[in-house]
């Protein structure tokens, strides 16, 4: 499975770095980062050309405005049947837009934003909430078990962002009112109200 991943954030890095133990992914980030200089030979100088000819696609990146701009450029060169998966924390319409674009094309299409921190990264043991048509989600099933370790499916495109979002309020409700809540802090972190008909996957 070649494999690629856009954007080397703090996030996005130790996704890359968990992914060089077992896909060993072409690497691509606008800004200087301290992993492209660990291994030069899997740079690569440019969006388009880290993207093309990859079978997975993986996306990290820091607003809407970067994950359209990219997606955005590497469309073309996207043959029919590459998985993408967006790691990014964007809106629902975003992902919607994307999927739309990529749907078009024949390309398997999930966002998947991430609950746990760098060092969950790096173990493979993300919370990844996961949007997309069940035909995307299926086929990009095996190269989320290669950073995730629970993967939960919501539903269309957009799904994971929204349920990033309940996340987030959760967790931040938490916060500013300990014990006022039947989910403690430690639980709130991984914790999406499941939306009927949805699908916990437990890892492979």
């Amino acid at each position: 499975m070649k494999t690629a991943m856009l954007g080397l954030g703090s996030m996005g890095a130790a996704i890359a770095e968990r992914l060089r133990e077992v896909a060993d992914p072409v690497l691509w980030n606008r800004s200087p980062s301290e992993l492209l200089d660990r291994f030069p030979r899997r740079r690569r100088p440019t969006a388009e050309e880290a993207a093309d000819g990859a079978d997975v696609v993986i996306t990290c990146l820091t607003a809407d405005a970067a994950v359209r701009e990219v997606l955005g450029s590497i469309t073309p060169v996207l043959r029919p049947g590459v998985v993408l998966i967006d790691c990014s924390t964007v809106s629902p319409d975003t992902a919607r837009q994307t999927a739309q674009a990529l749907d078009e094309r024949g390309v398997y299409f999930v966002d998947a934003p991430v609950s746990g921190g760098p060092e969950a990264a790096r173990r493979g043991a993300l919370t990844l909430m996961c949007g997309g048509s069940p035909e995307s989600f299926a086929a990009a099933r095996s190269a989320l078990a290669l950073f995730g370790e629970q993967i939960i499916y919501l539903g269309p495109a957009g799904s994971g962002q929204v349920g990033k979002a309940v996340n987030q309020v959760i967790l931040a409700g938490s916060l500013v009112a300990p014990g006022s809540t039947q989910i403690g802090s430690s639980q709130a972190s991984n914790a999406v109200p499941p939306p009927p008909g949805y699908c916990r996957i437990a890892p492979t």
